[in-house]
């Protein structure tokens, strides 16, 4: 059974035993009220926070710049539960966390370092944990690094991507006791998005590195066959950079967009390429 409150009835003289069990009576029906009024407004802050979770996952898969998602994350675990500082830190594969992004006081100290073990980001990450704590000042477990900075409490939660640890996600607020189990939850939930947009934007960027590395391998390729084709026709010898340049130039004065100039260049390149399968007795004909 809980305990919703206290009602109190002053009479002149003491009442008599019918009245009081009379008055007993009468508060069970306001206690079945005020039960089922906390029920539907628990039931209403839950709906809320899983709109604002499905919300919250389709804004981070909107985002690809590391950056801008680092801040998405942060600024969304923080409102979640109306916290007034939260941070990112992401492990560095040595079984150390790395701060990637924070609000509040710790936007500066960007890039400071944990063990294992260590703050709540630490021991979530080692412990792949949620982790609630309600006075960080006396905490055991709090980092010597910010000592200083005026903490409560704190809702931690790995950042967990198919069995490996990609950092840890943590909440704060200047009250001690401020955060509860619900809170928890709700940040852990939160955590499991952010792990997939983050998994998503690594990928991405894995995939963008490959094709940049692919592009710079092709118009090598390209240069190297352009060069080969000078020492043969020692006559016309630059004459197909000159044409590459004029080319990309006039492309770009008749409005052709920056992004598709590549393109130009290479099939500039390729314009004598032909002469590649020219014997020299042709090619160098007088």
């Amino acid at each position: 059974d809980s305990v919703f409150g206290t009602l109190a009835v002053a009479w002149e003289a003491e009442p008599s035993r019918g009245t009081l069990e009379a008055g007993t009576d009468a508060v069970a029906p306001l206690a079945l009220a005020l039960a089922k009024a906390r029920l539907l407004e628990l039931n209403r802050e839950r709906l809320a926070t899983l709109l604002a979770l499905h919300e919250t996952g389709v804004d981070l898969g909107s985002s690809r710049e590391r950056d801008e998602l680092l801040r998405a994350i942060v600024a969304r675990a923080e409102g979640l539960v109306r916290g007034t500082m939260a941070g990112l830190y992401l492990s560095r594969g040595d079984g150390t966390v790395e701060l990637a992004f924070a609000s509040g006081v710790l936007s500066g100290s960007l890039g400071a370092v944990l063990s294992g073990g260590e703050g709540v980001a630490g021991t979530v990450a080692k412990t792949r944990e949620p982790i609630l704590v309600d006075d960080y000042r006396s905490w055991p477990g709090r980092s010597p690094l910010f000592a200083a900075v005026d903490i409560g409490s704190v809702v931690g939660v790995p950042v967990l991507w198919r069995g490996d640890v990609l950092g840890g996600l943590f909440v704060s607020h200047e009250e001690t006791g401020r955060f509860g189990p619900m809170d928890v939850e709700t940040v852990r939930l939160f955590a499991e998005q952010a792990a997939v947009a983050i998994a998503n934007a690594r990928l991405i960027a894995e995939l963008k590195e490959a094709a940049d590395d692919l592009a710079e391998a092709y118009d090598a390729t390209l240069e190297g066959w352009i060069r080969a084709l000078d020492l043969r026709d020692e006559e016309t010898e630059g004459h197909t950079q000159r044409v590459v340049e004029r080319t990309v130039d006039l492309a770009r004065r008749a409005g052709v967009p920056e992004e598709a100039l590549v393109h130009v260049r290479r099939g500039a390149l390729l314009h004598d390429i032909g002469k590649v399968g020219i014997p020299d007795r042709i090619l160098r004909k007088p």
